[in-house]
């Protein structure tokens, strides 16, 4: 089939966004399986961390000996918050480039 100019251009240019659309769905999933290991990786080696006795206090273990006994949640808390963070800016980022290469 023969094409004229203007199907040839349209048709690169949807083939070309035919492989930026399955590059960046391949990245977003990479990224979300490695956020997931990673927050399960965190869970594991919280729970090895913190002993806690039968009246649910936490024995203070390693980096922990300066921090209060109840302080661990805060932390888990602030780490959580924190990896929202970093996936609320890369959402952030991938949109603010789609609407830049649109243009």
């Amino acid at each position: 089939m023969k094409y004229n100019t203007e199907t040839a251009l349209k048709e690169i240019i949807r083939r070309s966004e035919s492989i930026k659309e399955r590059k960046s769905a391949g990245t977003s999933v990479l990224l979300t399986t490695v956020s997931g290991a990673l927050a399960f990786a965190l869970c594991f080696v919280y729970s090895l961390l913190v002993r806690t006795s039968s009246s649910g206090i936490v024995f203070p273990q390693y980096g922990a000996l300066m921090m209060d006994e109840f302080a661990g949640g805060y932390v888990l808390c602030t780490l959580v918050s924190f990896s929202i963070a970093c996936a609320v800016t890369v959402a952030v980022y991938r949109r603010i480039k789609e609407k830049r290469d649109r243009t």
